[in-house]
């Protein structure tokens, strides 16, 4: 397993707003068995992933993520179109934070890197979308 956008995203999302406690394995999707009580996600199988049009952070944002955030609805846009390539949304970020997370894959080979500085990346484009108003002033 590689992490790359929706992965990273959506790892942010569960450590920051449904378990901060979520512990990640990276495992190979058609073999691995989960245990009782892990839940997976973004692979084969998983019981949150891709549904229809929506990634997975979007699922799990639909699912089990707080409601009514902006800043999460306009993470959960930027992260659909890079990762489904259909410029559904078209956000004026999506080009800048791709190129960040492309950056972020090269100089991070592992996905547990890739998660601790991704999150960390995520965080601060969270931050970013929540205080968005203030930079237009």
């Amino acid at each position: 397993m590689t992490a790359h956008v929706d992965r990273i995203a959506s790892a942010w999302l569960i450590r920051r707003f449904i378990d901060p406690a979520a512990d990640f394995k990276f495992v190979d999707p058609t073999v691995y068995e989960p245990h009782e009580n892990e839940l997976r996600f973004d692979m084969l199988k998983a019981e949150y992933t891709h549904i229809g049009s929506a990634c997975t952070f979007e699922v799990l944002l639909d699912t089990l993520g707080p409601h009514g955030d902006p800043g999460l609805k306009a993470i959960a846009e930027i992260v659909h179109d890079i990762d489904c390539k259909d410029e559904l949304f078209g956000r004026a970020e999506t080009v800048d934070v791709a190129r960040v997370l492309d950056e972020l894959y090269v100089g991070h080979r592992s996905d547990e890197a890739r998660l601790d500085h991704g999150g960390a990346f995520f965080e601060s484009l969270y931050w970013m979308l929540q205080h968005e108003e203030s930079f237009d002033d």
